[in-house]
């Protein structure tokens, strides 16, 4: 398991929900919890993996935390999705 990174969630001003629309959910809560975060576990009916390029400030501080995946999708990935998942893009 990699080190944890600096900061915390603690350390965030994190809303209890959050709305689309209502606030700007990329920059509120995306970014800076990837930033902080070395496990992202998702369960969607509907997934692309051009929603990590929208993320992609804190996805690279994911990275850089050697972070790790865990995604339970649909079964339409493209062809695309499946390469970029599998990081031979």
């Amino acid at each position: 398991m990699a080190e944890r990174p600096p900061g915390s969630f603690r350390d965030l001003n994190l809303e209890t929900r959050y709305s689309a629309g209502v606030k700007d959910m990329l920059s509120d809560f995306y970014i800076p919890v990837l930033s902080r975060a070395v496990r992202y576990d998702r369960a969607a009916g509907y997934f692309a993996s051009s929603s990590f390029w929208a993320a992609a400030a804190g996805m690279a501080r994911f990275i850089e935390n050697e972070g790790e995946i865990r995604l339970l999708v649909g079964a339409q990935l493209t062809e695309d999705d499946h390469r970029a998942l599998l990081g031979k893009v």
